[in-house]
């Protein structure tokens, strides 16, 4: 089974306290499981950011910067 986008952004603010987009769309892009066009890849980090940020778990630290709450 492919790991979920937020299993890997969870595991990726495991490893590091802040996080950029640009890191997230980076590291995620080099999993060879996830077969979207660069634009679908793109919302669905966003959509799991948001997701996150709704529940708590992060905090918006600057533009396009995030950090565990």
């Amino acid at each position: 089974m492919n790991p979920s986008i937020l299993a890997i952004i969870r595991s990726m603010f495991s490893e590091k306290d802040k996080l950029t987009l640009k890191e997230m769309y980076n590291e995620i892009s080099k999993n060879p499981n996830l077969e979207w066009s660069e634009q679908k890849l793109r919302h669905r980090i966003r959509s799991s950011i948001y997701s996150m940020k709704k529940s708590g778990e992060i905090i918006r630290a600057g533009d396009s910067t995030y950090k565990r709450a």
